[in-house]
Formats: structure tokens, sequence, C-alpha cells
């Protein structure tokens, strides 16, 4: 007998996963549980160089025009390469790739087309394990 958190004990209400567990366990003998949601990705960083110093010389107002113009084409690579925006603000992207080869790929052609802006961008990938690297990377940018 199994005693469960809860108002009712229905598989299609509430935490069902609990209930199926202690199912499983005892009309098979072990219990398998969730699979963990984990994925492997790689992250690539996006960052226009001396954006600061752009955007005090050109002026707001301009310089809200350019960031438009940046955003539209980030995004447009970033769909083309099969990315997905995971975080965006001001000049800067954070983008998750299912491998290393197409986030590589996004940032060269992202780095080649803004050129066309009159901007240049940094562009970072990294295959490590944690998200929080994209927010190291991006600290660390600040910081040249």
């Amino acid at each position: 007998m199994a005693e469960l958190a809860g108002a009712d004990h229905t598989p299609y209400v509430g935490d069902s996963d609990a209930l199926l567990d202690e199912i499983e366990e005892f009309l098979t003998g072990i219990r398998h549980g969730a699979e963990p949601d984990r994925t492997l990705a790689t992250i690539l960083f996006t960052d226009i160089v001396d954006s600061t110093k752009q955007a005090a010389e050109m002026g707001g107002r301009k310089w809200g025009e350019l960031l438009q113009q940046h955003h539209v084409l980030v995004r447009r690579e970033l769909a083309r390469f099969r990315g997905r925006e995971v975080n965006t603000a001001g000049d800067y992207f954070l983008i998750a790739f299912d491998g290393p080869g197409r986030a590589i790929r996004c940032g060269m052609s992202i780095s080649r087309r803004v050129r066309s802006l009159g901007i240049d961008t940094v562009s970072r990938p990294s295959s490590r394990n944690s998200w929080s690297e994209g927010a190291r990377v991006h600290q660390n940018s600040r910081l040249k």
C-alpha cells in the first residue's frame, strides 16, 4: 500500500507520474521513473563589437534602427541554420543548436551579413554542459 499526496489518485489528473510509478512497481517489481529531459546543445553567443561607443556616437533613434536591422539579419540566419533563440537583450543573442557545425556556420554567416550594416560581431560557440556558460561568455566579452 502506498500513500500519495493530493486530493485524488486519478492517473490523468495532477501528478500522474507518481501514481503510475507506484502502479508500475507493484505490477513489475521495477520502478523506471521518468527519463531526464536532457539535450546536448551548442550555444552560440553573438555580440556587436563596441556597441556602447557606437550607440553614443549614433544617438538613440539611429542606434535603435540599426539594432532592429541587426536583429532581423540575425534571426534570418538563426532560422536558416535551425537555431533556437534562447535569449536576447540589447545587442547580444544567445542561440542554441543541436550541434557545433550549425552553430559555427551560423556565427560565421551572421558576422559576414552584419558587415553590410557597418558593424562587426563577436560570435562564440560553446558545447559546455550548462546554460550558465552563455552568461559567463557574455560577462567576459563585456570586460574586454
